[in-house]
């Protein structure tokens, strides 16, 4: 055989080096943000992760994808007559044992009388009687599956207290998050040097809303969030293969099982792909089929279309709550835009006013060839944010 040449060794010696700190820095970064989300060794509560948190655990020990008010009656909103006078009211029940702190029987009224008022704004009811269905999908939930597996294994979730669930699901959406940290971290390095990488990365995840509100609650955000920079990642090699345009198709298919608006992305992604790299196509398409099908079928099943989300199933009531009328589009475009980036109770900007800084970066991207790989990206951004 022909003898390895000196040159071809010491190279391959640097690329090696090269490799091992990367991943070394990706472990830190990982690491050091992950352990400043839980550093506060408590949860964000927020009814909106509720299902997410439940689903692992209806999955573990019932088989199911929905929830019953037989099984979980904390999600649900009951009705029940006082025996004495007669009177109704609205209440919430914890559990149906005795010692549970809102039994119906502990506090003095007749089961008889019990009947279910309705489901929480969380839920929507499925096609199948009795059952519901979480409004927010169920991509993040399935992504907790191997924590709650885990945890499983050791401990009975009888046992343990109300607020078991949601720690382990604080441990998937911080671990999430510093994951999505991590993709941006290795998708930057190829555009700056590894320090401008490592300060964008880290000021991504501990100067925006992912550390104060994605990494605390298991909401679609921090599964999301992920995917979206896996996507990216895969994305945006200097000459990327099918295989990495597979990866992509299906890392931004698993974000649509965790947000269903992140199709704005896929669809974006996907006609630049068709104008610019026709032949990675059918790689992309492929690689997020499977997860699509799936999708489609869970739609299927317990909505009756493929097409039909619990969220739009849910919007209606929602809109109706929130501006009077149960028009999804009613908002003036520059109304809604003005309160997604400086309204002081949730604007982006307000709390994350280190994404000012995009602005620039999305001009540089059009202004210099080389960060084509990016430009779609950008498309999506403005998109994503218009719808």
């Amino acid at each position: 055989t022909e003898p390895v040449q000196p040159e071809r060794m010491n190279l391959t010696k640097v690329n090696s080096g090269k490799m091992k700190a990367r991943w070394q820095i990706s472990t830190w970064l990982f690491a050091s943000l992950f352990t400043v989300y839980n550093a506060n060794f408590d949860f964000l509560p927020g009814d909106d992760a509720t299902p997410n948190l439940y689903l692992p655990l209806a999955i573990l020990e019932e088989g199911s994808l929905t929830f019953s008010p037989e099984d979980r009656p904390f999600m649900f909103v009951w009705r029940i007559q006082r025996p004495t006078t007669g009177a109704h009211r609205e209440i919430s029940i914890d559990g149906w044992l005795p010692q549970v702190k809102n039994w119906p029987g502990s506090i003095g009224y007749d089961l008889d009388e019990l009947a279910l008022r309705q489901e929480r704004y969380y839920l929507v009811p499925s096609i199948q009687e009795g059952r519901y269905l979480s409004t927010f999908g169920v991509g993040a939930g399935f992504f907790a599956l191997p924590v709650f597996a885990a945890a499983s294994v050791f401990v009975d979730f009888t046992n343990q207290s109300a607020h078991f669930p949601w720690y382990l699901g604080k441990i998937a959406a911080s671990s999430a998050v510093a994951g999505s940290a991590v993709f941006i971290f290795l998708t930057a390095l190829r555009f700056c040097s590894w320090m401008a990488a490592l300060l964008l990365a880290f000021a991504y995840g501990a100067g925006t809303c992912v550390w104060s509100i994605s990494s605390q609650t298991l909401w679609q955000h921090g599964p999301n969030e992920l995917f979206l920079a896996a996507a990216c990642y895969f994305a945006t090699k200097r000459a990327p293969t099918k295989r990495d345009w597979s990866l992509s198709g299906l890392a931004l298919a698993f974000a649509v099982l965790c947000r269903p608006t992140s199709a704005v992305v896929v669809l974006t992604m996907g006609a630049w792909l068709l104008f610019k790299h026709r032949d990675a196509v059918p790689a992309f398409i492929l690689g997020g089929m499977p997860i699509a099908v799936l999708l489609s079928l869970y739609n299927w099943q317990f909505l009756g279309s493929p097409l039909n989300f619990g969220q739009t199933e849910r919007g209606h009531s929602v809109a109706l709550e929130k501006t009077g009328s149960q028009e999804l589009w009613s908002t003036p475009l520059f109304e809604g835009l003005s309160g997604l980036l400086f309204s002081p109770s949730r604007g982006l900007l307000v709390y994350s006013p280190f994404l000012l800084f995009a602005a620039f970066g999305i001009l540089r991207i059009w202004r210099d060839r080389e960060y084509t790989a990016l430009r779609p990206f950008t498309v999506a951004f403005v998109c994503l944010l218009l719808f």
